[in-house]
């Protein structure tokens, strides 16, 4: 039996980057939660209410790019196809939610949409390189 068939395959250079890529994109937005949130705490006519809500936003914003940092590093490096198919939707909702919001309310800033939209265009090109490469994820759609 052949070395390498003793061992998992391997997440190759293309992969590595894809999968640091959405690293990077998901703590920038972990961290971009609580400078978003100051930026909109105390508005001059705001509510308490409106106030406590730009508080508790950022609180779910942060946590939900924490658990898609837990998801690359962990279950997606492993080419497992429900991480992938979790980490798409969430890409989707927490940059494409952008989008949805100024369509909705007309009051989306262009920063918002030039940092979201470079993240949701950046992780799903990385989604896409993996979909194809990774060991797992690749021979889900070669084999269908």
């Amino acid at each position: 039996m052949r070395p390498e068939a003793l061992s998992p395959a391997r997440p190759d250079l293309a992969c590595k980057l894809a999968l640091g890529i959405l690293v990077v994109v998901h703590v920038l937005g972990a961290l971009g939660a609580p400078v978003a949130a100051s930026l909109h705490i105390w508005d001059p006519g705001a509510t308490p209410h409106q106030d406590f809500h730009v508080v508790w936003e950022a609180f779910k914003y942060f946590t939900a790019s924490i658990f898609a940092v837990g998801l690359v590093l962990g279950p997606l490096r492993e080419g497992r196809r429900w991480a992938f198919w979790l980490l798409l939707a969430g890409s989707l909702a927490l940059f494409g939610g952008v989008f949805v919001a100024h369509a909705l309310s007309g009051g989306g800033p262009m920063i918002d949409f030039v940092s979201y939209g470079s993240f949701l265009v950046l992780s799903l090109l990385a989604l896409a390189v993996l979909r194809i490469r990774l060991p797992g994820l690749a021979d889900d759609h070669r084999h269908a």
